[in-house]
């Protein structure tokens, strides 16, 4: 801010930072009184770049770099108040970290370093393993389908998987599954598991980031994964929604 900085706060800029001006009319005075304290505190060695809506303006002639943003008229009823132009200036200033980004080769890893908290945070740092349901609904190939909606609605995970008669488990039922098939099965009285079991599942290893979960799950159009350890057990369930909260 402006003022701030012209009340002590330019003592935080140093000549290795680019300070960056924002001013549509190019001519706000405070923004043109910080500007030329810094370049008297520096000797005009600190990179400075304006964004503004006039390269004719003072603060364009002022500074290395003159980003454009001029519009043709403000949204407002009264064309006064600046709309389009903040808007304008929004938007150049998410077209710049793009672009920093980019030349810096900036990666989901090191945006994980600097965000760790929030749902970005738990998405990008942290495993599946600390994030899945341990306690996985199982059904029979030969269980009614009445019971198998009923399974999958105590465990709230939104599947639940299928076992043969032996234990061995050869598939999955989602509540998507029941809902798609229904309409070509027609008819719940009599039908199984197998009946709207899809064979085989989806796995991830429960030491992959949750965010690789989160791709894994958008490639596949799916809302959850069935975790697995080293050894190709099955030790828990992922949904989306444990992702992303």
């Amino acid at each position: 801010m402006p003022v701030p900085a012209y009340h002590g706060d330019l003592g935080r800029v140093s000549v290795d930072d680019v300070a960056i001006f924002i001013s549509n009319s190019g001519e706000t005075q405070e923004v043109i009184q910080t500007l030329f304290a810094l370049k008297n505190i520096h000797q005009d060695s600190l990179k400075t770049i304006a964004l503004t809506g006039s390269d004719e303006s003072t603060l364009a002639k002022s500074t290395d770099l003159v980003l454009k943003i001029d519009v043709a008229e403000e949204a407002d009823p009264t064309k006064l108040a600046p709309t389009s132009s903040t808007t304008a200036t929004l938007v150049m200033g998410d077209a710049l970290l793009i672009a920093i980004e980019k030349a810096n080769e900036f990666k989901r890893e090191d945006f994980a370093l600097y965000h760790p908290g929030g749902s970005i945070g738990k998405m990008l740092l942290r495993n599946v393993e600390h994030s899945m349901h341990t306690k996985i609904p199982y059904v029979k190939t030969t269980t009614p389908i009445n019971d198998v909606i009923y399974r999958i609605s105590d465990f709230g995970v939104g599947m639940t998987l299928v076992k043969t008669p032996e234990d061995t488990v050869i598939g999955i039922i989602t509540d998507g599954d029941i809902r798609k098939k229904f309409l070509y099965i027609n008819q719940v009285k009599g039908s199984t598991a197998s009946d709207y079991m899809t064979e085989g599942f989806i796995t991830i290893n429960k030491k992959a980031r949750n965010n690789a979960a989160w791709k894994k799950m958008a490639a596949n159009n799916i809302s959850n994964l069935v975790v697995e350890d080293d050894n190709d057990k099955v030790v828990g369930i992922i949904t989306i929604h444990d992702v992303l909260e």
